[in-house]
């Protein structure tokens, strides 16, 4: 019926509001980087030590931990599991 999809939609809507406000409010307290050589060189580094070990992450995760290793910063996650194998990386619980 027509009346529910409108209801589906802007339930739908309503969550993607509120899901870009809660990205607004982390990035307005929380440092980022973009990419530099130095994040890439950690990035092949880390990528051929956990391969070697057959212990890879998952890509976004990598890149997580490459820039957390490259700029020498504390990796706050929920998912501390996951970057465990990740030499020289200090890892906190958030």
């Amino acid at each position: 019926h027509r009346s529910h999809c409108g209801d589906r939609r802007h339930e739908i809507r309503a969550r993607l509001d509120g899901g870009l406000k809660f990205v607004e409010a982390v990035f307005s307290v929380v440092t980022t980087a973009g990419i530099d050589l130095a994040i890439a060189r950690a990035h092949a580094a880390i990528w051929a030590h956990l391969a070697a070990r057959g212990e890879p992450i998952g890509a976004h995760d990598l890149w997580i931990a490459a820039t957390a290793a490259a700029n020498q910063w504390k990796l706050a996650t929920r998912n501390e599991r996951e970057f465990a194998s990740v030499d020289n990386l200090e890892v906190c619980t958030w």
